[in-house]
C-alpha cells in the first residue's frame, strides 16, 4: 500500500505509521522507516519523524537511508573521535542545529556551506584551527559555539552572520577579529575568554543589541571609542587585560549594571563614568588608580565596589550619595582616612579597608545602621571611635596589626560580635565587654601583652576556636575548655593547662597547637 495515496486502507496504513513513531521502541520506529521509505512520506507523518531523527547521532546517521536525509534537522553528537565528519552529514541540507562536543575534528570543509538553513552550530572541545570561508553560507545563524579549540582568527565570511544573537569562542588562540564582525547588529551575547586578543575593531560599535560581553583574559591594552555606543550592555567583564586606560565615551553605558576591570593596569577612571546610573557591582581591585572622579556620586544603585590593591590616597566626598551600597572593599591602599560620609551609607553592611595608612575612622562609623563587618587591619590606629558602641549588628570585627589597647566602651555592641580579631596589638587585658559576647564563635587575640584571662569564660557557650599564642600567659583557665563546643585552641605550650584542663580534652577531641 503506497502511504501518500488518498484511500481509506492508505489512512489506516498512515496511522499505524503514526503509532509506531510514537512508540518509544527502537525495533518500532525501524520499522516505521521501512514502511515510509518504501510508500513515500506524508505530510501528517513528518514532525513526528523529525522528532525522532533528532535522536540521531552522526554514527547512527551513516545507517540512515538517503530519503530521510532531508528531514534531519538536528544532530547531536558528544565525544566523536574521528577527524573528518561523515559524507551523509552533506546530505542534510535542511539542517537547523548541529551539536558536536568533543571530537578529534581539526578542520571544516568549504561543503558546510551547503547548511544554508543553520541557526545553531556548536564545536566545542576539538582540535579545530580555522573555519572555512563557506561558514558566510550559515546566513540564518543565530547561535555559534566554538569554545575550547584552536581557532587563531575568524573568516571575513562570518560578517554575514547578520542574524546572530549569541557568539562563544571561549578558550581559544584568537589574537585579532575582522572589521565585519560589526555586521552583527542583532548580537546580544559575546564570549571571548582566554584568548590572545589584542584589539577590538572599531565597527563593534554596531553592536546596538548587545547585553553580555566576556573578554577576560586577553591582551587587550585600549578599547575603541566605538563601545561607547553599546547602550544596552548589561554585564562587561574585562578583567585580567592590559588596560591603561577607557575612553571617555563609556559614559554611555546607561544600561550596564554589572562591570569587571579587576586585574588590569588602570591609573584612572574617566570623568564620564558617572553615566553609569544602573551599575550595581563594580570590580577595580588590582588596578594602579590614585583617585575615582566625583562622577561616582551618581552611581545611586551601587551595591557593591571591590576597589582593593589599587595606589588611592583619597575616597571623593561623592560618595555619601551611594545609599544602596551593602559591600564596599578598599583594603591595599595609601588611604590615611575614609571620608566622613560613608557614616551616612544606610545599607552598608561589610566594610574593609585593611591595609592602607589609617590613623583614624570616621567618628560615626558606627551610627551605619546596617554594618556586620568591620576590617581595619594592618593600619596606624590606636583607638576604634567611640559610635561602635551605638550599633547592634556588627559581628565580624577585624582589627589584627594596629595600636590598640582598649575597645569601645559599652556590652550592648558585643553581643552580636561572632568572629573577633585583635592579634598583634597593645592590648595588656582582655576587653571585659568581650565575655559579654555571647554569640562569639571565633576569637583571635595572639601578639598582644596579655598577661591573664578572666577565670570565667562559661558565657562563650558557642566558642569553636581561640587563638591566644605570643602573649606572657602563665596559664589558661579551666572555664574555657570546659566550652562543649571548642575545637580549637592556639597557645604557646602545653604546660599553660591544668591537670584539669588536661582532663577535658582527654574527653573530648580537641585540636592544640603550640607556638613556643
Amino acid at each position: 500500500m503506497y502511504l501518500l495515496e488518498d484511500s481509506p486502507e492508505a489512512q489506516t496504513m498512515r496511522d499505524n505509521v503514526v503509532r509506531l513513531l510514537e512508540s518509544e521502541e527502537e525495533a518500532h520506529f525501524a520499522l516505521a522507516l521501512q514502511l515510509l521509505e518504501g510508500g513515500g512520506i506524508p505530510d501528517d507523518c513528518v514532525p513526528l519523524l523529525q522528532e525522532r531523527l533528532s535522536k540521531y547521532d552522526l554514527q547512527a546517521l551513516e545507517t540512515l537511508p538517503a530519503v530521510f536525509y532531508p528531514y534531519i534537522l538536528e544532530i547531536k553528537h558528544y565525544k566523536y573521535k574521528k577527524k573528518e565528519l561523515p559524507e551523509a552529514l552533506f546530505h542534510c541540507t535542511n539542517l537547523e542545529i548541529l551539536i558536536i562536543e568533543g571530537s578529534d575534528l581539526e578542520a571544516l570543509p568549504e561543503r558546510v556551506g551547503v547548511w544554508k538553513k543553520l541557526t545553531h552550530f556548536t564545536l566545542n572541545k576539538s582540535p579545530l584551527a580555522s573555519l572555512p570561508d563557506a561558514v558566510g553560507e550559515w546566513q540564518d545563524l543565530q547561535e555559534f559555539q566554538c569554545a575550547n579549540n584552536k581557532l587563531t582568527s575568524l573568516p571575513e565570511a562570518v560578517g554575514k552572520w547578520q542574524k546572530l544573537t549569541i557568539f562563544n569562542a571561549n578558550t581559544n588562540k584568537i589574537n585579532s577579529l575582522p572589521e565585519s564582525i560589526g555586521n552583527w547588529q542583532c548580537l546580544q551575547e559575546f564570549r571571548l575568554v582566554s584568548n590572545h586578543t589584542l584589539a577590538l575593531p572599531a565597527s563593534v560599535g554596531k553592536w546596538h543589541s548587545i547585553k553580555f560581553v566576556d573578554l577576560r583574559e586577553n591582551k587587550l591594552t585600549s578599547l575603541p571609542a566605538s563601545v561607547g555606543e553599546w547602550h544596552s550592555i548589561k554585564r562587561l567583564d574585562l578583567q585580567k587585560n592590559k588596560l591603561a586606560s577607557l575612553p571617555d565615551t563609556v559614559g554611555g553605558w546607561k544600561s550596564l549594571k554589572n562591570l569587571y576591570l579587576n586585574n588590569n593596569k588602570l591609573t584612572s577612571l574617566p570623568p564620564s563614568v558617572g553615566g553609569w546610573v544602573a551599575l550595581k557591582n563594580l570590580y577595580l581591585y588590582d588596578n594602579r588608580i590614585t583617585r575615582l572622579p566625583d562622577g561616582v556620586g551618581h552611581w545611586a544603585k551601587l551595591e557593591c565596589l571591590w576597589y582593593s590593591d589599587n595606589k588611592a590616597h583619597t575616597l571623593p566626598a561623592s560618595i555619601e550619595k551611594w545609599e544602596q551600597v551593602t559591600q564596599f572593599f578598599v583594603d591595599n591602599n595609601k588611604l590615611t582616612s575614609l571620608p566622613d560620609g560613608i557614616c551616612k551609607l544606610p545599607n552598608l553592611g561589610f566594610l574593609s579597608a585593611s591595609q592602607n595608612r589609617l590613623q583614624k575612622l570616621p567618628d560615626d562609623i558606627g551610627n551605619c545602621p546596617k554594618l556586620e563587618s568591620l576590617t581595619v587591619s594592618h593600619n596606624f590606629l590606636e583607638a576604634l571611635p567611640d559610635s561602635l558602641a551605638n550599633g547592634r549588628c556588627l559581628k565580624y570585627l577585624s582589627c589584627s596589626h594596629n595600636r590598640l589597647s582598649a575597645l569601645p566602651a559599652g556590652e550592648e555592641w558585643c553581643k552580636s560580635l561572632v568572629t573577633v580579631n585583635l592579634k598583634y596589638n597593645q592590648f595588656t587585658a582582655l576587653p571585659p565587654n568581650l565575655l559579654e559576647a555571647t554569640q562569639l564563635y571565633d576569637i583571635t587575640i595572639d601578639g598582644n601583652k596579655i598577661e591573664a584571662l578572666p577565670e570565667d569564660l562559661s558565657h562563650w557557650k558557642h566558642l569553636f576556636q581561640f587563638t591566644v599564642s605570643k602573649n606572657p600567659l602563665p596559664s589558661l583557665p579551666d572555664s574555657l575548655f570546659r566550652i562543649r563546643r571548642l575545637q580549637f585552641v592556639h597557645c604557646d605550650s602545653i604546660a599553660q593547662l591544668s591537670p584539669e584542663a588536661q582532663q577535658c580534652l582527654e574527653e573530648r577531641v580537641i585540636y592544640m597547637s603550640y607556638e613556643a
